[in-house]
């Protein structure tokens, strides 16, 4: 059987974790200003549906995060 997981060069495994973490930065920082703006202009139902948004927002980056960036453990990969 193909090993379906490529080897990939440290470098190559730092660059994508690093942009992982930019990525659930920038999702939370993208998050808190959608609320901030819903909460001083719009209605009530709207804030909530946003809220809801940014929190399924950051959920994905972060399980993402997760996934991809535990690497292995006794030479297994985790969450496959």
């Amino acid at each position: 059987m193909l090993d379906s997981f490529p080897n990939y060069t440290v470098g190559e495994r730092v660059a994508d974790g690093v942009l992982q973490v930019i990525g659930v930065i920038a999702s939370i920082v993208a998050a808190a200003a959608l609320v901030i703006f819903a909460f001083h202009h719009l209605p009530s139902l709207s804030f909530v549906s946003l809220a809801i948004y940014g929190v399924g927002l950051v959920a994905v980056f972060g399980c993402f995060k997760l996934h991809d960036g535990r690497g292995t453990i006794g030479g297994r990969r985790c969450f496959d």
